[in-house]
């Protein structure tokens, strides 16, 4: 009886000491959250913005931390998550290029499919599709549909700026133009094309930004100062103006890059303009691996990438390029629970129009973590060390995330393994500032280190 007594009490005090660790645990974990939240609240940085944050436990989905995590901030191209996402769900292991039939009298028929690496530079050794057209003897036709240019929200002022590169059903060399001054002092273009940069020194519409430049929606290129500023080896990247009635500049890039003219192109929106009949079954070439795109789409936040990715998207849902189908599909389906509800209007984050919280991103990576192989999800996201906007940061700051900047925004959203080995889902949000952007990636930098050292 007595060793009994022993045992029970010997028993009871190992309860007590595990129940009082525990307790000292969650104590010391709660003293930890409140220092987080303390440190974002008393910021001297963030105080001259609006902030927002997050930050979840991503296997549970428990909320830790939270400071307005429930308002809604302009994301920029945090916004690209979200593409992601619909990517992910809807795109399958290669980018649908092109779809083609043959026609009763013997030509060719084809059809972009809004694929954005057609002819891409960045992806020469997927080319398949362009292969095909030029491996063809009998006439090619192409059918265009007309869409939007620019999306909603969009700085119209921007159309001259790579970064605004215009959307289009079938994009070509990323709809963008290279030019470049060779050694003998000629201008050279990729794609080709019929005509040279040229300064008019009676035109006021001339930046002092050296550079080349264009009208708005006509493929007449000006140089910004006298051609003798320009030195060897000069390069500008300028936006394609894509759609226009004859064709747009399709018409002259492809056919030099194939060796042969189109027999005609037509217009699916026109009634009456593409009545060539079809004498079999459509068939879809495909072009470059879908995680290929999704990870370039992130790494350089490739704004071009992201829209087309989203109009492919919708083509492969309800047969139509259009950005707001497939984006309502995924807030009644997949982003239903997201409260409150997001505006969202484009696939790269240019427009001011799209409006997310913190909380909202942070339950957007939470449906990726649970849904896709946890590695490979990661393995979209920038890192410290990469080719990406972390390159600088340290290495040893083990962070998977996508930054979102615009003037007066500075979004950062992703995953972080704290030194324990948990792994946190977080969105740090900052809107309506003036100056750089600098300080808010430096103290963002700071507090994440904090949260990683802490957990």
């Amino acid at each position: 009886m007595f060793q009994l007594r022993i045992w029970y009490v010997i028993g009871l005090l190992l309860m007590l000491a595990a129940l009082s660790s525990c307790a000292a645990g969650k104590f010391r974990t709660g003293r930890q959250l409140l220092l987080v939240k303390q440190e974002i609240e008393s910021s001297k940085v963030y105080a001259n913005a609006h902030t927002g944050f997050v930050l979840m436990d991503a296997n549970t989905g428990e909320t830790l931390v939270s400071v307005n995590d429930q308002q809604l901030f302009t994301p920029a191209s945090c916004t690209k998550i979200l593409t992601l996402a619909t990517s992910l769900e809807y795109l399958g292991d290669s980018l649908p290029s092109l779809e083609v039939a043959r026609t009763k009298d013997q030509r060719w028929l084809i059809r972009g499919k809004g694929d954005p690496t057609f002819l891409h530079p960045d992806y020469q050794a997927w080319q398949s599709a362009f292969q095909w057209m030029k491996a063809q003897q009998d006439p090619l036709i192409v059918e265009r549909r007309i869409i939007p240019r620019f999306g909603k929200g969009w700085a119209w002022d921007d159309y001259n700026d790579d970064y605004s590169a215009e959307r289009s059903d079938f994009p070509y060399y990323g709809n963008i133009i290279h030019w470049q001054k060779t050694g003998d002092g000629q201008w050279m273009s990729t794609p080709k094309h019929p005509g040279t940069p040229v300064f008019e020194p009676q035109n006021d519409l001339y930046p002092k930004t050296v550079g080349v430049y264009r009208l708005e929606q006509l493929p007449y290129f000006l140089l910004s100062h006298p051609d003798s500023i320009f030195g060897v080896g000069f390069t500008d990247k300028i936006p394609i103006p894509e759609m226009s009635a004859d064709g747009g500049m399709m018409t002259y890039y492809l056919p030099d890059t194939l060796g042969k003219s189109f027999d005609h192109i037509c217009y699916q929106n026109f009634p009456g303009s593409c009545e060539t009949e079809v004498d079999g079954p459509w068939r879809t070439l495909y072009s470059t691996p879908r995680d290929t795109v999704l990870r370039q789409m992130m790494y350089i936040s490739d704004n071009f990438l992201a829209e087309q990715l989203l109009l492919m998207c919708a083509d492969r849902k309800f047969g139509a390029l259009k950005e707001s189908l497939i984006i309502q599909e995924m807030q009644n389906t997949s982003f239903a629970s997201i409260v409150p509800t997001p505006r969202w209007v484009d696939g790269s984050g240019l427009s001011r129009y799209n409006l997310i919280s913190p909380g909202g991103l942070a339950s957007v990576l939470k449906r990726l973590w649970d849904k896709q192989p946890k590695e490979k999800l990661l393995s979209y996201f920038p890192y410290p060390g990469g080719n990406g906007p972390f390159k600088d940061w340290p290495t040893s700051l083990p962070l998977h995330a996508k930054t979102g900047g615009m003037s007066g925004v500075a979004c950062l959203s992703g995953y972080l393994r704290a030194r324990s080995g948990k792994m946190l889902i977080f969105s740090l949000m900052h809107n309506n500032f003036t100056g750089p952007a600098k300080p808010y990636r430096e103290e963002s930098q700071r507090i994440l280190q904090l949260i990683y050292e802490r957990f």
